[in-house]
């Protein structure tokens, strides 16, 4: 089954052999992220604040991470900052995935973006497969 838009992604192998960070206090969401990632063929490593993603990241090497902004103990913002001040770090594409009111403001994007983001997105505008492909393109131009 391949699509027929953009980067024609077939759904169930287009993220094969990928590592994907997903960040994100809500269990039913960060589920969600993981099933629909390993569909499409992905590692999918979980992390439900900020201090375990760098916990993971210094242990495991990845392709991408999806960062939520509001989080206990580490929010995304302070993960993003970490993550472009360290030079290991800083060439790892970060997609920024949140319902934050932060990401629904101009200003707040562009921040965002110049503190090292590719992209941000809310949440509730974009469906799982709309994610994989979108993910897979951006894995695409990192190379």
């Amino acid at each position: 089954m391949t699509n027929n838009h953009g980067a024609g992604c077939n759904l169930f192998s287009c993220l094969q052999g990928k590592v994907i960070l997903c960040v994100e206090d809500e269990d039913l969401i960060l589920s969600m992220y993981e099933k629909r990632l390993a569909i499409a063929g992905a590692e999918v490593l979980g992390a439900i604040d900020g201090e375990q993603a760098l916990n993971i990241l210094a242990e495991k090497e990845v392709d991408i991470v999806l960062l939520d902004l509001e989080m206990p103990n580490m929010d995304g913002v302070a993960v993003l900052e970490s993550l472009s001040k360290s030079e290991k770090f800083s060439s790892i594409p970060v997609l920024i995935l949140s319902n934050s009111s932060r990401v629904d403001d101009y200003k707040s994007i562009v921040a965002l973006k110049e503190m090292g983001a590719v992209e941000v997105i809310l949440k509730s505008n974009i469906s799982l497969v709309a994610l994989v492909e979108r993910i897979s393109e951006l894995l695409a131009l990192s190379k």
